[in-house]
């Protein structure tokens, strides 16, 4: 299988967003607190007993990030089977005012990564996160962080091949919004150095 990958422009993006990133749910990773979390948590896999279909554009439009952030230092990379479109990563670094940057100008983080659902499982999304890695080293920074969700196991499993670790549970990340509410926030991260 030959995958190019190829580094584009914002201008672009109304492209790379057509690459849907929805996915069905099945299982999630339930959070369950130990001696009220003095004990450590467990995370626990569990099956639901009604899957639902989760889609990340719905919840954020990356069109708009230009108006939201100043995106010259971030990267933006398609990949291309064949000359089809079929996937794509963009890492966010040094920009003010990106919470998920921590004010450190030596993490970058994968702000998105997608594989249109055709071609999931064929090593895309490897290849993506390797660019992902490689860009930031290039950058010279010492971690690369990744934001998921517990409702998102098949993405938790992927960082986890890729030799990320666990940094953060958080529980109340989307607490604000009803319709994320039961969603748990987890922070994947990836040393570099």
């Amino acid at each position: 299988m030959d995958i190019r990958l190829k580094e584009i422009s914002f201008e672009e993006i109304d492209e790379y967003v057509k690459i849907p990133i929805k996915f069905k749910v099945e299982r999630i990773l339930e959070v369950k607190l130990i001696d009220n979390g003095l004990g450590g948590i467990e995370l626990v896999e569990k099956e639901l007993d009604e899957s639902y279909i989760k889609d990340y554009d719905k919840d954020s439009d990356l069109k708009e990030l230009e108006d939201e952030f100043d995106t010259s230092n971030w990267g933006f990379f398609a990949a291309f089977l064949e000359g089809e479109l079929v996937g794509g990563v963009i890492i966010a670094y040094d920009t003010e005012g990106v919470n998920m940057l921590s004010d450190r100008n030596d993490m970058a983080v994968v702000w998105d990564i997608r594989v249109h659902p055709e071609y999931r499982g064929k090593g895309i999304g490897y290849k993506l996160f390797q660019k992902a890695v490689e860009w930031s080293k290039e950058k010279d920074c010492k971690l690369l962080k990744v934001e998921t969700q517990n409702i998102n196991l098949k993405a938790c499993e992927f960082y986890i091949r890729q030799g990320c670790k666990l940094g953060c549970v958080d529980r109340y990340a989307y607490s604000k919004e009803e319709d994320l509410s039961h969603e748990v926030m987890l922070l994947w991260y990836l040393e570099l150095r």
